[in-house]
């Protein structure tokens, strides 16, 4: 039904007679295109990119070792050996002198 000018006609000129079928290829397009592009979007995601994003001079890298290097050294420093061992059971197990022989 066409509605024109206050007058109700049984077609529209120069549309089709049913719009229902273009109104569901639009949307089996639109959704198509939908996926397309989400199926690109992720796979663009997971490319490796093999380059680095800045790069840096055999310079710069020994610095950045040598920066590394004193720092861990500075932080070692500071810790207290590791203390010996205590067992809690001591006073609680017989010693190793009283122990039956198998």
């Amino acid at each position: 039904m066409c509605y024109q000018g206050g007058t109700t006609y049984p077609a529209c000129p120069g549309r089709a007679e049913s719009s229902f079928g273009n109104e569901a290829t639009m949307k089996a397009l639109t959704a198509t295109a939908l996926t397309l592009a989400l199926l690109t979007a992720s796979a663009h995601a997971q490319q490796d990119n093999k380059g680095p994003l800045t790069r840096r001079s055999d310079a710069e890298k020994q610095v950045d070792a040598d920066i590394d290097k004193a720092y861990r050294a500075a932080t070692d420093r500071g810790q207290a050996p590791a203390a010996p061992k205590k067992d809690p059971w001591q006073t609680v197990r017989p010693s190793t002198a009283d122990k039956p022989k198998h």
